[in-house]
């Protein structure tokens, strides 16, 4: 274990000065537990980063503020209101849907397309 001592206080020289400092403050948890929770926090927090990148990167918009729109839209209290809402969030799925519309022909944008499904997992942009 540890035991601290304070700035203003003196190092026991004695075994017996030790033994009633460590009676009275030794610390029974392992030192390295606060790093090992902080790294765990960072790891759990990382696949959530990544995956807002990923479908942000790749819708070119922010996917969670459309659900809160929808969500917001469910609890309105007015009829007119919600129906304001929810064609503010069918007029943000439409944008998202136009905007990532294929107008591309020819054969080199067909085996573009296919590359594309084909690996699509490890290319993180719009096409």
């Amino acid at each position: 274990g540890t035991t601290p001592i304070r700035i203003n206080e003196s190092i026991p020289e004695s075994d017996a000065a030790w033994a009633a400092l460590e009676s009275e403050r030794k610390i029974t948890y392992y030192q390295w537990v606060p790093f090992i929770l902080g790294l765990q926090t960072i790891m759990f927090y990382l696949p959530n980063v990544a995956w807002q990148n990923v479908t942000f990167n790749r819708l070119g918009a922010d996917l969670t503020a459309i659900i809160v729109k929808a969500m917001d839209a469910l609890k309105a209290t007015t009829a007119a209101n919600r129906e304001k809402m929810v064609s503010n969030v069918a007029k943000r799925l439409e944008m998202l849907l136009f905007a990532h519309r294929d107008y591309r022909r020819g054969k080199k944008a067909d085996l573009k397309r296919r590359l594309h499904h084909a690996c699509g997992i490890f290319l993180v942009n719009k096409r």
